[in-house]
């Protein structure tokens, strides 16, 4: 799998010859995978500048989640927090109570960490 996620960061054909085009949300969870943090944040920040500028408030609070993460792992706690906050703000909102307790235990998770408890890994 990871021969074909570098393949496709690549602009290969994944295994069939052809140009692959991956949207920046795609490229973003590819990146992530990978562990390449720093361009998955990147292309996570570009996809949230166009879902914000069309009013996709749904793909909004998915690449604010999917940044928080990012971020938590890279240590900034706070900017981490304010981007979950925006995903659980929106899923509570709509009452979908799976993302928004997933939300709520990722903001509990991040929050804990910033008062200096032990974090756990997301």
């Amino acid at each position: 799998m990871v021969a074909r996620v570098r393949a496709a960061l690549a602009g290969q054909g994944a295994g069939r010859g052809e140009g692959t085009w991956l949207g920046i949300g795609n490229i973003s969870s590819a990146s992530y995978s990978l562990g390449d943090y720093p361009r998955a944040i990147a292309y996570y920040e570009q996809a949230l500048t166009v879902r914000r500028a069309i009013g996709d408030v749904q793909g909004e609070a998915i690449d604010c989640w999917n940044l928080g993460l990012l971020y938590e792992r890279q240590g900034d706690l706070r900017r981490a927090v304010a981007l979950m906050q925006v995903a659980g703000d929106f899923y509570t909102q709509i009452n979908h109570a799976q993302y928004a307790e997933m939300c709520s235990n990722g903001l509990a998770r991040v929050r804990a960490a910033l008062a200096g408890g032990s974090p756990l890994t997301p």
